[in-house]
C-alpha cells in the first residue's frame, strides 16, 4: 500500500520487488517530470500507507500541477454580444464591451432609446452617456420641461429666471421695467438740469442750483408748489407750473383728462367734470374726429354733399332725400 501527504509518496515494502520499484522511482525523479504527471493521478495521490505499519519508505516527489485556465475563445463561444459588441474573458466569465452607443450586459440595448430625449430634443452619446440638445422652447436633461424664459425677452442685458411656472426678467443697473425695456432714468426724469443715478431700479436726482424736490421740480425761489412731478418757472418774476403729461391746472394738481385722448383732423379735447370730449373740425365727426361727415358715395346718384357740422346732400333734378336716395 502507498500514502500521499503534501509531496511525499509512501510505499510499503514487499521484499526484493519493492526495492527494485523504488530504485526505479528514485532514478524518475532525478531524471525531471517523466512520472510527474503519474504522480499526479489518483493512484499515487492515494493513501497507501498503513498507520501500525513500521516497513514502509517515503519518497519526495514533485507537487500536482494546477488545471490551466480555459482559452477565450472558449469561455466566450456561448455569448451573445449585440449591435457589434466583443466578447472577453476574466477566468472563466465572459464578458462583452460594447460597441459605441449601446449598453447592457450583451449590449442589447441603445444608449439613445427611441424616445430619449423628448419634444424633439436630439440625443448623442459618449460611451454609455447620452445627451439631449433641446429645441427651441424646452430644456431638462431629456427636453422634458417647457423652457418660461423662451417667450420672454428680456432687453437691455436682463436676464431671465424661473419661479415655478413664472419667468421674470431680472433688469441690470439703469432698467427698469417688465421686460427692462425703460431706462430707470429716463431722457428728462430730473427737471431743470438735475443729473440723474441709479442704484438697482432706483432713480436719484442731484438737483442743480435753485432746485429741490424728488424730480427737481421746485424751484428753491418760485412761490408756487407744483404737484404730480410739475416744475415751477419763474421768468420775469411770473411764476407758474411746467405740468408732467397727464396733470394739468395752475399747480399741476388735475389729472389732464385729455391727455390719453387724441381727438383727430383737427379737433380738440374739452373736459366736462370728469369726461373728456372730443370738438371736431368742419367735416369731421366722430368720438375722436376720425369720420369724414361727406365720406366717399353718401349721396346717392350724383348728389353733392356739403361739409358741415352734419352733412348735407344738394340732390340732381329728380333725386330727392336726405342722400339723394329717392
Amino acid at each position: 500500500m502507498g500514502h500521499s501527504c503534501a509531496n511525499v509518496v509512501c510505499i510499503k515494502m514487499w521484499g526484493k520487488r519493492a526495492s527494485a520499484f523504488l530504485q526505479m522511482l528514485h532514478f524518475a525523479f532525478a531524471v525531471g517530470a517523466f512520472l510527474a504527471p503519474l504522480l499526479a493521478t489518483p493512484f499515487l495521490e492515494r493513501d497507501l500507507r498503513s498507520a501500525n505499519t513500521t516497513n514502509s519508505s517515503c519518497l519526495q516527489g514533485p507537487s500536482p500541477i494546477p488545471a490551466a485556465p480555459p482559452p477565450s475563445s472558449e469561455v466566450c463561444k456561448d455569448s451573445n454580444c449585440a449591435n457589434g459588441g466583443t466578447c472577453t474573458a476574466t477566468g472563466e466569465t465572459p464578458t462583452c464591451t460594447c460597441a459605441a452607443g449601446f449598453k447592457g450586459a450583451t449590449c442589447e440595448d441603445k444608449v439613445c432609446g427611441d424616445s430619449y430625449c423628448a419634444n424633439g430634443g436630439n440625443c448623442t452619446t459618449t460611451g454609455e452617456t447620452a445627451t439631449c440638445t433641446c429645441t427651441a422652447g424646452f430644456q431638462g436633461a431629456t427636453c422634458e420641461n417647457k423652457d418660461l424664459c423662451g417667450d420672454l425677452n428680456c432687453a437691455n442685458g436682463g436676464t431671465c429666471t424661473t419661479t415655478g411656472a413664472t419667468a421674470t426678467c431680472s433688469c441690470t443697473a439703469g432698467f427698469t421695467g417688465a421686460t427692462c425695456e425703460d431706462k430707470v432714468c429716463g431722457d428728462s426724469y430730473c427737471a431743470n438740469g438735475g443729473t440723474c443715478t441709479t442704484t438697482g431700479e432706483t432713480a436719484t436726482c442731484t438737483c442743480a442750483a435753485g432746485f429741490k424736490g424728488a424730480t427737481c421740480e421746485d424751484n428753491t425761489d418760485c412761490p408756487l408748489t407744483c404737484q404730480n412731478g410739475g416744475s415751477c418757472v419763474q421768468p420775469a418774476d411770473k411764476a407758474s407750473c411746467v405740468c408732467k403729461a397727464g396733470f394739468t391746472g395752475a399747480t399741476c394738481a388735475e389729472k389732464d383728462l385729455c391727455g390719453d385722448l387724441n381727438c383727430a383732423n383737427g379737433g380738440t379735447c374739452t373736459a366736462t367734470g370728469e369726461t373728456p370730449t372730443c370738438t371736431c373740425a368742419a367735416g369731421f365727426k366722430g368720438t375722436t374726429c376720425e369720420d369724414i361727415v361727406c365720406g366717399k358715395s353718401y349721396c346717392a346718384n350724383g348728389g353733392t354733399c356739403a361739409n358741415k357740422a352734419a352733412s348735407t346732400c344738394k340732390c340732381t333734378t329728380g333725386f330727392k332725400g336726405a342722400t339723394c336716395e329717392d
